[in-house]
């Protein structure tokens, strides 16, 4: 029999909306895997694939890899796979059964829960993520093009209801359909565990990867910390913040009061510097990330940094001194002007007491002398350490790589020390 539309017969229309769909969803897996691996492995975006994905409009690392590119746990690209493949299937076992109207519906069900999907994906792209990713376009196409054509393939039929009713009757008059159904879920349940197996083995494979990177660039910075050549930093008139006065390994910490890696960084040094005991101290200089105060930095902030800082200076004769910092560096939240007076009321401190102490434009001065220290060792943030002379990568590293720095040098200053 010969379509009157087409002018092809049955049996050859047959065929190549099979040929199609299946190539269709071919092309859909494939897009998908790709999809699966960039999300997870940013190496693979140097690939030429990627680069055609980030062309004019196209922004693949935006999609795919943002917060809108995970959805109920799985990356949006798994249930792409997942529908690629289950439609593979079913159209592969519509088949082996071509009379099959459960498998007809299951088809048409399936894809067009796809193509409404497309739906919320581009509205999202469009209005919220403010890019595209070139082959979930592609991907887009396939969803539909494979349900237009699974509609083709059922073109006899009055409407998808007909098509619903003659499936339901063939599940119920037929024993066969009930196994259809039964390995339909099946597969189903495979496909969603095997998905999830490989989307768990490529989140492993990153973290390994990052684990490697993470090693890589740590003996890099080990190696350049070897290289460096120890540089007189001036310490003269700082009391020590914490550990033996007496101690030969000297780190010197370039801090800000508004910095919250910086309070990380004091239970980080006291747990290291109490685990070798006597030999090793810790001195503060003052870096306030402020333009205020900091002539090097372009921004102004509330000056408050500055502030605290000058307060910490003029205590630094004063047995208060280490308490004023402990206080404020234990909390958690950005500094506020309350957290500076609470700290002078907990020490028993006022204005008039810190004039005394010291004068104000003296400690101005000193705290310029901070700020230019620090320039001219290239501090590029806070916190930055300098260990008996030698300056860190600015920032907190881990609490193993400056513990092994830390031991270095108590091993070259004091000899092997019990680990």
């Amino acid at each position: 029999m010969t379509d009157a539309h087409t002018g092809l017969n049955n049996t050859s229309r047959e065929k190549i909306v099979f040929a199609g769909s299946v190539l269709l969803a071919i092309v859909g897996i494939a897009i998908s895997v790709y999809l699966l691996i960039i999300h997870y492995l940013p190496a693979s975006r140097d690939s030429v694939f990627f680069q055609l994905c980030s062309v004019g409009v196209f922004n693949c690392d935006r999609v795919n890899s943002g917060q809108y590119s995970v959805f109920l746990g799985f990356p949006v690209a798994a249930f792409g796979f997942m529908f690629y493949v289950f439609i593979l299937f079913v159209l592969i076992l519509r088949k082996a059964f071509n009379e099959s109207k459960l498998l007809d519906a299951f088809v048409i069900a399936s894809s067009a829960a796809a193509s409404l999907a497309v739906f919320p994906l581009f509205a999202l792209s469009t209005f919220v993520i403010k890019a595209f990713c070139l082959y979930c376009v592609i991907a887009w196409l396939c969803n539909f093009s494979i349900f237009g054509l699974s509609l083709i393939h059922v073109r006899g039929e009055e409407n998808f209801l007909a098509i619903v009713r003659s499936a339901w009757k063939e599940l119920w008059d037929q024993r066969g359909s009930l196994s259809i159904v039964i390995v339909i879920t099946l597969v189903s349940v495979l496909i969603y565990a095997g998905t999830a197996f490989f989307a768990a083995m490529l989140g492993s494979y990153r973290q390994y990867a990052h684990l490697r990177e993470n090693i890589r660039m740590e003996e890099q910075a080990f190696d350049t910390y070897l290289r460096r050549r120890a540089v007189p930093v001036d310490i003269t008139g700082l009391p020590v913040y914490y550990g033996d006065p007496a101690a030969k390994v000297t780190v010197v910490e370039y801090f800000n009061f508004d910095c919250p890696v910086c309070r990380s960084a004091v239970p980080m040094l006291k747990n290291i510097i109490d685990k070798y005991s006597g030999k090793v101290r810790l001195f503060l200089k003052h870096y306030p990330l402020d333009g205020t105060c900091n002539k090097y930095i372009v921004a102004r902030g509330n000056g408050l940094s500055c502030g605290a800082a000058l307060v910490a200076i003029a205590l630094q004769k004063s047995p208060k001194y280490q308490e004023f910092i402990s206080h404020i560096m234990s909390k958690k939240a950005n500094l506020k002007r309350e957290m500076v007076l609470e700290a002078l009321e907990k020490i028993e401190m006022n204005v008039e007491g810190l004039r005394a102490l010291l004068d104000e434009k003296i400690a101005i001065k000193i705290l310029e002398n901070h700020i230019d220290s620090g320039e001219k060792l290239k501090i590029q943030g806070t916190p930055s350490f300098i260990i008996n002379g030698k300056l860190i990568p600015s920032g907190l590293p881990p609490a193993h790589f400056l513990e092994r720095i830390i031991k270095l040098e108590i091993d070259l200053v004091y000899g092997e020390t019990e680990r």
